[in-house]
């Protein structure tokens, strides 16, 4: 109850303005505290909601912002710029801009694989190195003493071991790497043996010959020991120089000419292809191929079958039936376009073609294993008797060694002296063995 702070008298009515006794004003009603705490808050509550959303904006501009400034002093990565460290320069004649512009963009287009080229600035002094290759292999002394000296600095800084005797000039060993890839593009054994670098001139490696067993054992019964067995294999490091095709004195002196391109190209094509040679037709020297005696299996044409034309079905099946179930599901048929040929017009006894259709598209199989043509598989003219002309296999289980930081270009100008021709080689070393014999088999022509 109230009281009036005029005439002092008890005010019965908490809601009156006027005094009832004498007509006076009163004060406000005094809020109760409680009520007036709750009233703030829910007056400021939703306030409060929105400046914690702009809170939480805020914090999330700034973030993004603190990134962007982060990629902004970032340094370019310019592998994934085709035209990344191209210039207007000229070096030796040669305009750099139009020196290896074909493989400029294929490096650059698989930055992840080739990690060193796709790079602009690389690729650049790639293409100036092979222009001083060139000059200094067509007698250019100043270049070649700067291309030795190179070398040497190159071997004092443990960079390379091992090239004396290479012959040839040096190749920086920051482009090694991906020359060789290059090189495994146009060739089946680079892409499905299995690639060993090799830091010694000969190595010794263990080759599986048994697998270990697996044994299903009973309740706290510990199950049948086996071991698998290995044999050993020993890969030895043989010089391989692959030659380009004859390029006239003339077409090198031409700086319209993509000089760059045309030389690392044939070299590195070259080289896929006579290890391709190797790993089929190899006969023991550097090392033996599948098609040679030293593959586990031989399936053998019928009595007088001595041309490869007489390749059937059966054959083929064959193959597939004398390797293991492990080795036969990871197998891939290996042979020439010749041996496609006759597969292709095989046909059932309604006349019917069995391996594909004229019209229709090329399986990616045979029989559910792969199938690639190789140039280096024997062709129809190398049919005679007792001849192997179809490879099977798991070619994980064929072991090529490349001797590391061994990699060196030089030149014959002498051989096509008369047509002013100059074959330029690249030097390499590599070893080679099947690392497990019952993992490839071979079809094989009659004896008579």
């Amino acid at each position: 109850m109230r009281k009036c702070p005029h005439c002092g008298k008890d005010v019965t009515d908490a809601n009156a303005t006027l005094c009832p006794h004498c007509q006076k004003a009163l004060l406000a009603p005094v809020l109760d505290k409680a009520m007036m705490t709750e009233a703030v808050k829910e007056a400021v509550a939703p306030l409060k909601t929105s400046l914690d959303a702009l809170d939480a904006k805020v914090k999330a501009i700034e973030t993004i912002d603190a990134r962007v400034k982060a990629i902004e002093i970032m340094p370019a990565y310019k592998a994934f710029n085709i035209n990344a460290g191209v210039t207007t320069e000229n070096y030796r004649g040669y305009k750099l801009a139009d020196q290896g512009e074909k493989l400029r963009e294929k490096f650059a287009s698989r930055p992840n694989w080739f990690r060193t080229l796709s790079n602009g600035d690389k690729f650049t002094e790639f293409a100036k190195f092979m222009l001083d290759v060139k000059d200094a292999l067509l007698g250019d002394v100043a270049v070649q003493m700067k291309l030795q000296e190179a070398a040497r600095a190159a071997k004092a800084s443990n960079l390379v071991e091992g090239t004396a005797g290479l012959g040839g000039y040096l190749v920086p060993v920051e482009y090694q790497m991906d020359l060789i890839k290059l090189a495994r593009e146009a060739s089946f054994a680079l892409q499905k043996c299995t690639v060993i670098p090799m830091s010694t001139l000969q190595v010794k490696l263990p080759a599986e010959a048994t697998l270990v067993s697996a044994y299903w054992a009973n309740e706290a019964a510990a199950p049948t020991a086996s071991n698998p067995t290995f044999d050993q294999i020993t890969l030895t490091a043989k010089k391989l120089g692959c030659l380009t095709a004859g390029i006239s004195t003339e077409l090198l002196a031409d700086s319209a000419m993509d000089i760059v391109s045309m030389i690392t190209e044939q070299m590195m094509y070259a080289q896929g292809q006579e290890l391709d040679n190797q790993t089929l037709n190899g006969t023991g020297s550097p090392w033996s191929g599948v098609l040679s005696a030293a593959a586990g299996y031989s399936v053998v044409l019928g009595t007088g079958s001595t041309s490869f034309s007489a390749i059937n079905a059966d054959n083929v099946r064959n193959l597939i039936r004398k390797l293991s179930a492990i080795d036969s599901a990871n197998g891939q048929f290996i042979y020439s376009k010749d041996i496609q040929y006759y597969i292709d017009i095989l046909k059932d006894t309604t006349g019917r073609y069995i391996y594909r259709e004229p019209s229709g598209d090329r399986p990616g199989a045979l029989w559910n294993r792969p199938v690639f043509e190789s140039a280096q598989a024997p062709a129809e003219s190398a049919s005679a008797v007792s001849t192997a002309f179809v490879a099977f296999g798991d070619w994980r289980y064929f072991y090529l060694g490349r001797r590391m930081g061994d990699m060196a270009f030089s030149a014959d100008p002498y051989t096509n002296f008369t047509t002013d021709l100059v074959v330029f080689k690249a030097i390499t070393r590599w070893g080679g063995s099947i690392a497990r014999s019952t993992a490839f088999a071979r079809l094989v022509t009659a004896a008579e």
